[in-house]
């Protein structure tokens, strides 16, 4: 038995792996350390060596994956410290901002609302002066507020009304002139019949995204008549359950390794792909210099900028938003001949490098959107409009 013991002490050893990421737990994984005294960031090698074995030895995927699986079962509410099992196979996220998003549990207060209503209308109104034809804000409803009723049974609301239904009554009762969109009733009707969320994470799925964008046209169609918008009858609808496929949002899934074989049909989601023939070439414009250099990645900033020739219109459109813009930044290209996307990642303030206003002011666009989702909504407290460089202000 000694003899036995002492073997088996040097089984996760037999094989390290050389994996760079860890699936189960979507993170990159420990680096094996250079044998030195002490590192630039003041790590000894011991620390460094121990923190690499523990992500590589022997064995470790299946450990990792057994103990998720036994926790999961004594925990037949599918709850850990991050995330939380709801009903017809969602999945929900239990960071705080979420529950309260939920709950209705993170309102305005009146100062927070005026901050916000002036700071809006004041950025509408040195856009029009800096010759934008039109500005829209883009407010998208989080899973939460789309998805209630599957929510966790033990969670339970607070308040009747949203932060979101709350500003959107403030705006239009004190600013009836702004664009103020939002599309919750729509997607009332939509989803009877698809599920325009994914049920393992928190943004929308193929379907939603498609009618994000249909719903933002058609309004914006109320002021431009003759825009060619993209319909349903414009696509063909197919099936995937590949949970690694490019664009599905899995990262509440990462947090129940177990559950490809507890739900797997939960992952199964429409997929629409355009028809041929419909799909209107377009050109990427990379004069963006920050999407060459990143230089301000730190703050979680992309861009796109392209040009279609084969539209009719010459409406230029700039949008400014977080993921839910992206997922919907494709299907522009198809209705305005040139769009400019830029991405604001992690929820942050919107910020404007001077290689963005450089190029907003240089290419002056018909259209500005300014997309948030719910969560994101206390970024309008900071909104400021930004500055003609070539201007003294």
């Amino acid at each position: 038995m000694i003899t036995v013991f002492f073997a088996l002490l040097f089984v996760p050893m037999s094989h390290i792996s050389d994996a760079e990421k860890s699936e189960q737990e979507n993170r990159m994984l420990a680096q094996k350390p250079h044998i030195s005294i002490y590192d630039e960031d003041g790590n000894n090698y011991g620390t460094q060596f121990d923190a690499w074995y523990n992500d590589h030895f022997f064995g470790r995927d299946a450990m990792n994956y057994l103990y998720n699986y036994i926790k999961f079962y004594i925990n037949p509410q599918g709850e850990n410290h991050k995330a939380m099992v709801g009903q017809n196979g969602f999945l929900w996220l239990k960071w705080d901002n979420h529950i309260k998003m939920f709950q209705n549990n993170d309102l305005f207060d009146a100062k927070q609302l005026k901050i916000i209503g002036e700071n809006i209308n004041k950025f509408v109104n040195n856009a029009q002066k800096a010759g934008v034809k039109n500005v829209y804000f883009m407010l998208s409803n989080d899973k939460e507020s789309m998805y209630p009723e599957y929510y966790p049974s033990y969670m339970k609301k607070v308040g009747k009304v949203s932060r979101l239904e709350q500003l959107i009554e403030y705006m239009h009762s004190k600013y009836p002139q702004i664009k103020i969109l939002n599309f919750r009733n729509k997607f009332e009707e939509i989803k009877k019949k698809n599920t325009v969320f994914f049920k393992t994470g928190t943004h929308m799925s193929n379907i939603g995204t498609f009618y994000e964008y249909y719903f933002l046209v058609n309004a914006i169609k109320q002021d431009y008549p003759d825009l060619d918008i993209l319909t349903p009858d414009d696509f063909d609808t197919d099936i995937s359950d590949d949970i690694e496929k490019a664009g599905t949002d899995i990262d509440i899934y990462k947090e129940f390794v177990v559950l490809p074989r507890y739900a797997k049909s939960n992952f199964k989601n429409k997929i629409l792909r355009m028809k041929s023939g419909r799909h209107k070439e377009f050109k990427y414009i990379d004069d963006f210099n920050i999407c060459v250099d990143k230089k301000y990645y730190k703050y979680y900033i992309d861009c796109l900028r392209g040009e279609n020739t084969n539209i009719n219109n010459k409406l230029k459109l700039f949008i400014i938003g977080d993921s839910f813009s992206v997922g919907y930044a494709r299907y522009l290209f198809e209705t305005f001949s040139k769009v400019d996307r830029v991405f604001f990642g992690e929820g942050g303030d919107f910020f404007f490098p001077e290689d963005i206003v450089r190029v907003f002011y240089d290419n002056i666009p018909d259209i500005f959107i300014v997309e948030t989702t719910e969560r994101f909504l206390p970024r309008f407290l900071t909104l400021e409009f930004p500055n003609n460089p070539n201007v003294d202000n």
